[in-house]
């Protein structure tokens, strides 16, 4: 299969490509510079300000994977920042359909990230499924409207795939190369209470939903890809320090301090609720990552 990846460079997209590459499949990446070509990839230019696009990126592909938008925790929600967040996952789904629409591809199926924000950043014993109302916070609302976009493909695909994706725990990127340096130090990264739910899903777990989802045309619509376990920030610290051998001593940061900190964002990091991933699973999906402590030693190598 010939795949098409928006956002590619970045340690998911990175990792992504590689595993389908060792899969035989053949792998066009989008990015905003010219970049080597590789065995089974090639890189074509897109700038989403000028609104252009490499019209040879679409050619014989098959399949398009939406990994595109900034990075949610990198800094304060100011309002620029706020509107970057919005636009970063808007903009690149309106020249991905423009693409479409103006060179006339067959593609099979879209699949693109959501995230599971999209249910609110609260703490209640509810387990939200993918049926669950949508929230009312910044970020649920950004979800919605980011998956929005996405249904406009519907139309033009013969499957769109949308993906409400947990915390990716990966080795040495996203969220983990972070805080590694503060586990190493026997810092407990823990905030507030500590009792809000973390939904997590290992690097590897989720190459293989992108994998299983490509190769199976029964997916179709929205799935949580998180994993079966629920943890608590509270656990997480304490599984992460023990995987580098580190005790538990020091206190869980305040919530007031977080919110002195970091303003509106402090909502992702102080709430959190149970996800079901009965859905995926129920249509084959099986994950390997049994547990936390499992994905975070094989993380901390």
């Amino acid at each position: 299969m010939k795949i098409l990846i928006a956002g590619g460079t970045g340690f998911i997209g990175k990792a992504l490509t590689d595993s389908l590459v060792e899969s035989s499949n053949e792998v066009n990446v989008l990015s905003r510079r010219k970049i080597d070509d590789t065995k089974g990839v090639k890189h074509y230019v897109w700038n989403i300000e000028e609104d252009y696009i490499d019209p040879n990126a679409f050619d014989d592909v098959q399949a398009i994977i939406n990994l595109t938008g900034a990075n949610i925790g990198e800094s304060r929600w100011t309002k620029k920042r706020k509107r970057l967040i919005v636009e970063s996952r808007i903009k690149p789904l309106q020249l991905l359909e423009k693409g479409i629409r103006q060179f006339r591809h067959n593609i099979e199926v879209l699949i693109s990230s959501s995230a599971v924000g999209y249910y609110g950043a609260v703490t209640t014993q509810e387990i939200f499924e993918e049926n669950s109302a949508n929230g009312t916070d910044f970020l649920a609302q950004v979800c919605r409207q980011w998956e929005d976009e996405v249904h406009r493909f519907e139309s033009l695909v013969e499957r769109v795939v949308i993906l409400r994706k947990g915390v990716v725990i990966a080795p040495n990127g996203g969220m983990i190369a972070k805080i590694k340096p503060l586990a190493k130090l026997g810092i407990n990264i823990a905030m507030g209470n500590g009792r809000q739910i973390l939904p997590w899903i290992c690097l590897d777990d989720l190459r293989g939903v992108y994998k299983h989802v490509l190769q199976d045309s029964r997916y179709k619509g929205v799935y949580n890809a998180v994993s079966s376990e629920y943890t608590t920030i509270n656990d997480f610290s304490k599984t992460l320090l023990h995987s580098y051998g580190r005790p538990n001593l020091l206190p869980n940061v305040p919530g007031w301090a977080v919110k002195i900190i970091v303003g509106e964002l402090s909502s992702m990091l102080l709430q959190g609720s149970r996800i079901s991933n009965e859905k995926i699973k129920s249509e084959g999906f099986n994950f390997n990552c049994s547990s936390l402590e499992q994905c975070l030693v094989d993380s901390s190598l």
